[in-house]
């Protein structure tokens, strides 16, 4: 089988051209050039523009679909378009990467929340220290950061059931 868009050949079952990045729409076994290619052509052209957020917004209301599923076309769409030659191996690594980074900048905001907080209450029950404004303040702002990372855990958690 050939893609629609670029015709270069592809695994028969492919649901994105690994050479251009196209989605491939397949019913039948037969490739359904027109949608594809106006479909995917407007998407392109938004992203080469540096469009990114239109090109999802214009997923997200055409489709129908969620906007975390927009952005994970439009990231997966932009991707191949950027790295011409990329396998899908190579996609699930960037995705897991993503990941990685995103949970360690939770992790890096739970522990600076914890010292915060655990700071604060230190000086605030100090005798030697009197208690100013920054002192206090220290533990609602080391509360809100853990809450936060709370907050995403529980969030990620529902995400992936």
């Amino acid at each position: 089988m050939n893609c629609p868009k670029c015709k270069n050949p592809i695994e028969d079952n492919a649901t994105i051209c690994e050479w251009c990045g196209a989605t491939i729409i397949n019913t039948d076994n037969k490739p359904i050039e027109n949608k594809i290619n106006s479909f995917d052509d407007e998407l392109l052209s938004l992203l080469k523009k540096g469009k990114k957020l239109a090109a999802v917004e214009f997923y997200r209301k055409v489709s129908g679909e969620k906007s975390s599923i927009s952005y994970q076309y439009i990231d997966r769409l932009d991707f191949f378009r950027t790295h011409q030659y990329a396998t899908e191996d190579q996609w699930n690594k960037e995705v897991e990467k993503k990941q990685r980074t995103n949970a360690g900048c939770l992790t890096v905001l739970f522990i600076i929340g914890l010292v915060l907080t655990c700071l604060g209450c230190y000086m605030s029950f100090s005798f030697d220290v009197t208690k100013s404004a920054t002192t206090i303040m220290m533990i609602p702002i080391g509360l809100f950061f853990i809450i936060i990372y709370i907050i995403f855990i529980i969030g990620n958690k529902k995400h992936k059931k």
